[in-house]
């Protein structure tokens, strides 16, 4: 297997489609993820799991990448202007993101464990 090609794919890819996000006034982490799913064995294949497997370097230093990009996408003066508002929002979501993936995951018959 060509690795050098394939992080080469994945990056160019990678960085056109944060561009085309941050054009569309969207965080470019955005388009990181599309392109991600995009290349990856759930749509197109490209990049099959054998070979996200085997390059799971590139993997540890894509997620580091990816953290990053979040850091710098959010803005601390609104943060801070909205700190007591926050906990009981993000409490909320993910409460609601637990109930959602339960519920379908038992319509669907499908494991948790």
């Amino acid at each position: 297997m060509n690795y050098p090609l394939y992080v080469a794919i994945i990056m160019l890819t990678a960085l056109i489609g944060g561009n085309i996000c941050m054009k569309a006034r969207l965080p470019s982490v955005t388009g990181f993820i599309v392109v991600g799913l995009l290349l990856g064995p759930s749509f197109t294949n490209l990049i099959n799991s054998e070979i996200i497997r085997s390059m799971s370097f590139v993997n540890d230093l894509a997620m580091g990448i990816l953290a990053i990009s979040l850091g710098a996408e959010l803005h601390w003066p609104t943060l801070k202007r909205y700190s007591k508002d926050l906990p009981p929002l993000v409490t909320g979501e993910i409460a609601l993101t637990i109930l959602m993936v339960s519920s379908l995951s038992y319509l669907l018959g499908l494991n948790l464990q």
